[in-house]
Formats: structure tokens, sequence, C-alpha cells
């Protein structure tokens, strides 16, 4: 099995030992997992070796020099170190304003008729896709523009999906669900004739989530119920995945795993085309990971165990299992942690034979 993060071991340890070393005897009596971890955060080391682990995890030795390098050849470039790839992070992050200043130039370009290369509707949607996700103030005006103005300017007509877009802009700047849904009413079905699809009002849950308020839940609520009770336009694994996230969000795990259940049922009748996907569990046993309320460790635990049953359709992966070691963790069960890190490691394959 294929580890991309110790975290989690880390939080175990912690969970079981209160200087922070824990160590377990693998499936086999050669395996042997051990970890350390400091309490300040200034260094963790993991070690592990085991029968059958894959061996990119534990330490490599240092190579010998080639016979290349000992002639003077040119060599392979040298790797970068730790602190050198944590600091061209740190520019990144100190730097936000760089993608943005692009991002700006760009839009302009179109806007302009500035640009030489050819803007089709590809264009549009990858800048729209991209002021999604730059938190820039004037985000919601470059995307309206874009829509208005550059769609026009390039003889490209928008569609449903260009909308979806937009909406995600305004759902990110903060204009709220019920402001996007009058957007699609007056805008994309009065002016552009076009009508509303599962993309659009997926668009318009987000934006509601977004909001952060019991009320914009709420809404939310009502509008994928409606989308269940429409005769063309069903929900998708997205869909709920937005509105179980935001159960999640507001502390309400129940409810999170109450739209699996309904997810199931729905499909089973066949009234949707989308069963539980396996970001729909992972969410829900998240919410349940996060959650405050008593026994949230065991609830988790429990859609983790409905996920091992094939027939779902969902085989738990790595971070459903993270989900479930750290709800046990950070209620100081140790032993449910291990016992389920185990099974982890025991698990290394899915049922298509591909490493976790």
């Amino acid at each position: 099995m294929r580890f991309q993060n110790a975290f989690f071991y880390a939080s175990i340890g912690l969970a079981i030992c209160p200087d922070g070393v824990f160590s377990f005897s693998g499936p086999t009596s050669t395996s042997s997992l051990t970890i350390k971890s400091h309490a300040h955060g200034d260094a963790t080391a993991l070690r592990a070796s085991a029968t059958g682990v894959d061996a990119s995890i534990q330490e490599a030795p240092i190579p010998e020099p080639s016979a290349s390098a000992a002639s003077g050849k040119k060599s392979e470039p040298k790797r970068a170190s730790t602190s050198e790839v944590k600091s061209k992070q740190k520019w990144r992050k100190s730097k936000p304003n760089e993608d943005n200043k692009f991002l700006v130039k760009r839009s302009k370009q179109i806007l302009q008729m500035s640009t030489k290369k050819k803007v089709n509707l590809n264009t549009i949607h990858w800048l729209l896709d991209a002021w999604a996700k730059s938190s820039h103030p004037a985000a919601a005006d470059y995307s309206l523009s874009l829509l208005e103005e550059g769609t026009k300017l390039h003889k490209v007509m928008p569609t449903q999906k260009t909308f979806a877009k937009v909406i995600r802009v305004l759902g990110v700047a903060g204009k709220g669900g019920d402001e996007c849904e009058k957007f699609v009413k007056e805008t994309m079905e009065e002016k552009y004739g076009l009508t509303s699809n599962v993309y659009t009002y997926t668009a318009i849950l987000e934006a509601y989530t977004a909001e952060g308020t019991e009320e914009a839940v709420s809404k939310a609520e009502e509008l994928l119920k409606m989308m269940e009770n429409h005769e063309t336009i069903k929900p998708n694994a997205h869909s709920y995945n937005v509105l179980i996230c935001a159960y999640s969000n507001i502390q309400e795990a129940e409810k999170a795993e109450k739209c699996i259940v309904q997810m199931e049922e729905m499909y089973a009748k066949g009234l949707i085309d989308d069963a539980p996907s396996i970001f729909n569990y992972n969410s829900a046993i998240s919410a349940w990971a996060n959650s405050v309320d008593e026994g949230n460790a065991l609830r988790a635990e429990a859609l983790l165990k409905k996920m091992q049953d094939n027939s779902k359709g969902a085989d738990p992966d790595v971070v459903s299992y993270n989900a479930v070691i750290d709800a046990h963790a950070k209620n100081g069960d140790g032993e449910k942690a291990e016992m389920w890190l185990r099974t982890m490691m025991e698990s290394s394959h899915n049922s298509d034979g591909n490493p976790l």
C-alpha cells in the first residue's frame, strides 16, 4: 500500500501514548511500525518496515557516486531539499496576486479584443473557472462581463454550462443563493432563452450553502427537493454532496447521513441516476468524524462498514479509513484507532486490484 501522508499515524500515536510513540505488530510476525511525534511539531519521523508493504515508504540508502559523475559527465539535476520546497511554497502563498494579475490581464485582452489568439467558449470557461478560485474582489464583475460582452465580441453562444460556471463565481463572491436564482431566471432563461439543468441548479445549491447559515441550508434543502420532484431534472451525486458538506459545516451529521439513505432509496426505485458515490460516503463519514455529538466515531465507523459491502458500489479508500481513525483518535480511543489502521493495511488493494 502506498501512503501519501503520515498525519493519521501521528494522530493515533498521540492518542495511544502521551509521549507520542506508537508501535504495533502487523499481520505477520515480521511487521512493525514506529511513529515518533515531537510535542512542538518541529520534527516528525516515520519509520516503517513490513512484509508486503511498498518499499517506497522505507528509507532508501544514499547511492554511491556513479561512474559518470566521477568522470565529470553531466549528472541528473539535484532534487530540491525540503527547506527549498517549503521556501517555494511559502513564496507562492505570499504572492497570491501574481496569478490574479495574469487573470485580469487575460480577461481584459478578451474584453478589449486585444488578443491575437483565437477565443472560443472553452477559453471563456477556463477563465470563469479561474475566477471562481481567485478570491479576487472583482471576480463577479469580470465573470459577468465575460458572459455578456466576451461571448458577444467573439461570437460564441453561452450554454447552461457557461451559466453554471458564472453562478459558481457569484456564489464564491458571496452573492448568495437568492441572487443567483434571480440571475438564472432573468438572464439565463428570459434573456438567453436557456432552460435550467442539473448543473445550474447544483451551482445555485453551492451558492446557498456557501452562505454558511441554517436558513440558507434550509433553502438549499427545498431546492434539492424540487429537483427530486422535477420531471426532467434530477439531482446527481454532486448535488447531494453539496448538501452533505453543508450539513457537516453546521454540525448536522445526522442529516448528512440521511442524505446517503435517501440517495440509496431513490436510486433503488429508479428515481435518480446516481447511487451514492465514494465521495458521498466520505463526506458523510467526515461529518461524523468532525461532529461533537456523542458516539460520533461509532457512527462514522458504521458508514465505513456499509462501504465495505461491495454491493453498495463504493469501496472505502484511504480517505474513508483515515476519517474513522481520526474520529477514534480524537476521542482518545487508541485501541479502535489501531484496529482500523490495521484493517486499512490489510486491505491494501481494493476489489479492482489497485492499491489504496
